[in-house]
């Protein structure tokens, strides 16, 4: 009787060698790299195509100022130590609100011209806890700022100071008048003007993101009747009045006429004295 003999095991080699297992991770590597090459020139394209924007759209403009104020000498490799140029940033983003543009196009295009990097964080890093908080209260009021169109009717709702040019320069007294100051109104619901369209914000040398307690103003332009019957361009602050839409100045109880010898005295200083 023939004697069975036990069958080998048979062994059935894996599909996968170590050879190709090797591949795989070389390939992976390989596509991984691709991807970032990839993603590099996408960013790199899109910082040039923004970086042809500056000196022609505000926001490009603005949003390379503030990426030089993080680095004033120029040198990436003294950014540590130079310092961040906090006046230059906040110059950059007043420009970029007086053009009309909003603290999200900056940031889109401070991110295009910086590859990725986030205009808000960037922010919190470089100034102090002080500056920075300045900094968010500065642009809530940009922000907020009312829709206002040329020959829109202008009243008052609070005290407000008539001024010569859109700054903080002084208040009338009466004998001494200084700065560009010219009469202080108090009539709540008096028609004050017709507004031109302009809105300016501004700031004195501590709302430049100094450590200490910061104000911004927006100013808006009006036309008003001098008591020589001409008509002068001046500035109110924004919170102090209503915007009416398609009122008539007739339409209101009492109608404001500026004293062009308070105007005369006044003075078309174009900066605030803090500067």
């Amino acid at each position: 009787m023939e004697t069975l003999q036990p069958q080998q095991p048979i062994i059935v080699q894996s599909a996968v060698s170590k050879r190709s297992a090797i591949d795989y991770i070389f390939g992976a590597l390989f596509i991984g790299g691709g991807l970032y090459g990839l993603n590099y020139l996408i960013k790199k394209n899109k910082e040039e195509k923004e970086a042809a924007k500056i000196g022609i759209e505000q926001q490009a403009t603005s949003a390379s100022s503030i990426q030089q104020a993080f680095n004033p000498s120029g040198f990436s490799w003294l950014k540590p130590i130079d310092g961040t140029n906090a006046k230059q940033i906040m110059d950059a983003i007043i420009k970029a609100f007086n053009e009309g543009k909003k603290y999200s196009d900056i940031a889109t295009s401070y991110k295009a011209l910086t590859r990725g990097n986030l205009l808000n964080d960037d922010l919190q890093k470089e100034l102090s806890p002080g500056q920075y908080k300045a900094f968010t209260q500065v642009i809530s009021v940009l922000s907020k700022r009312p829709v206002i169109t040329k020959g829109d009717s202008i009243s008052l709702k609070a005290s407000v100071i008539v001024r010569k040019t859109p700054y903080i320069n002084g208040t009338p007294r009466l004998i001494d008048r200084r700065g560009n100051s010219i009469d202080i109104l108090s009539d709540v619901g008096m028609f004050i003007g017709l507004a031109t369209g302009k809105q300016l914000i501004s700031v004195g040398r501590d709302t430049y993101l100094s450590d200490s307690q910061s104000t911004a103003t927006l100013y808006i332009e009006i036309q008003v009747f001098g008591s020589d019957k001409k008509i002068y361009s001046v500035w109110i602050a924004a919170s102090q009045i209503q915007i009416n839409h398609g009122v008539k100045p007739s339409s209101f109880p009492k109608l404001y006429t500026m004293n062009v010898s308070n105007y005369g005295k006044a003075e078309a200083i174009n900066h605030p004295y803090l500067d």
